[in-house]
């Protein structure tokens, strides 16, 4: 479940108990850390910030990791405004004459590849692609120091991960910082 959701996970548990005999409520991104950590990507790290990018809200959980591998959960939330359409507006906002007018889900795949076609010419925007991105995460860093401090600069490593997270990096793999 998001992790701006956690403090009513006992009240979601208990109305999935209704319908199943066991449940398991975990903080969403969870498993992008649990999937790193079987790979051991993670040897040596003591803290984690992993960041779940959806198309409608950023996720953040701040983890430590303890004695053989456990971790426990420093401090996680929701970012609302701070979605892939965020990412795209600013991408629109780079782009010159036409190409600013294309409807949005045009914008997200030239997004995505950093590559536009218009009247059948190829037209690199990794450029454009560059300058969003880096106004995103300028946007993200001041979000993520207001929500959690300065202590999100202290990890060891950063997991991203998350359907919108493929318009930041088209392979769609996490990747980590250690």
């Amino acid at each position: 479940m998001p992790p701006g959701w956690w403090p009513q996970r006992g009240e979601v548990a208990n109305a999935l108990r209704a319908e199943m005999q066991t449940v398991v409520v975990v903080p969403q991104g969870q498993g992008a850390f649990v999937a790193v950590q079987e790979e051991k990507d993670l040897e040596g790290v003591e803290t984690v910030l992993v960041l779940d990018f959806g198309y409608n809200t950023v996720d953040y959980l701040l983890m430590a990791i303890t004695k053989y591998g456990k971790f426990e959960i420093i401090k996680g939330n929701t970012l609302p405004r701070l979605e892939v359409t965020k990412l795209v507006k600013l991408f629109r906002g780079e782009l010159k004459g036409e190409l600013s007018e294309l409807p949005d889900r045009a914008l997200k795949e030239m997004l995505r590849t950093g590559q536009g076609k218009l009247y059948g010419e190829n037209i690199d925007l990794s450029g454009h692609k560059r300058r969003a991105v880096e106004k995103y995460c300028a946007i993200l860093m001041g979000e993520l120091k207001s929500n959690v401090g300065e202590t999100w600069r202290e990890a060891d490593a950063v997991i991203c991960t998350g359907g919108g997270f493929t318009t930041l990096n088209p392979k769609g793999t996490y990747r980590t910082t250690v």
